[in-house]
């Protein structure tokens, strides 16, 4: 019934952003769609993109793709692809994660020690967001409460540090404010774009 709920509601995303024909692009669309008609070389088309002669491998590839996304202009492809991708992130930035408590609590044991916590605290963000999505897919939840979710997600590792590292309220405080805001200010974000960029590349 989970995998079901969220593929429903995975499926509505991407049906919103199916063939949506009016993207904009930083090149000549009328030169390009002129290359495309009489079959010129690829080459040539990607120079017309914008690419150098002397492009290495990756750059090649990129371009490659956004060929293939101007072609198709299909955002939920796109979409779905960066979905699929984020269990790999979520691996990503669990050992992250575990090194940012390691930095905070370095005298209270090894990394593998801070890794045990981090594996117990994504998963209680695992259940409580797959919650929402499901709760979401079935009503429609008062923004008020999506954000006292979230925020009991914050209340839940401040009391879990306190008890998990044994050190005072106020001390606890301070560290979980700022691991939670080094964590999506800085982390977060860098592991978006980096997901973003690689589910581009391969989808």
């Amino acid at each position: 019934m989970l995998a079901g709920s969220a593929n429903k509601s995975l499926d509505s995303i991407i049906n919103n952003t199916e063939n949506n024909k009016n993207l904009s692009f930083d090149f000549n669309t009328k030169a390009i769609d002129s290359l495309l008609l009489i079959q010129a070389p690829i080459e040539e088309v990607y120079k017309a993109m914008g690419m150098n002669a002397d492009a290495g491998w990756f750059s090649k590839v990129w371009y490659s793709q956004i060929l293939k996304f101007y072609k198709e202009q299909d955002l939920g492809t796109v979409l779905k692809s960066m979905l699929d991708a984020t269990p790999i992130a979520l691996f990503v930035l669990l050992p992250i994660f575990a090194l940012l408590l390691k930095v905070f609590y370095w005298r209270k044991g090894r990394y593998a020690y801070h890794l045990v916590f981090t594996f117990y605290f994504f998963a209680f963000l695992f259940i409580v967001f797959n919650a929402l999505l499901i709760a979401d897919f079935i009503i429609d939840v008062p923004g008020w409460i999506d954000f006292l979710i979230i925020l009991s997600t914050f209340i839940y590792l401040y009391i879990a540090l306190k008890r998990f590292y044994e050190q005072g309220w106020f001390l606890s405080l301070i560290k979980s404010g700022i691991i939670t805001f080094v964590f999506l200010s800085m982390v977060l974000p860098i592991a978006l774009i980096a997901l973003g960029m690689i589910s581009f590349m391969f989808y």
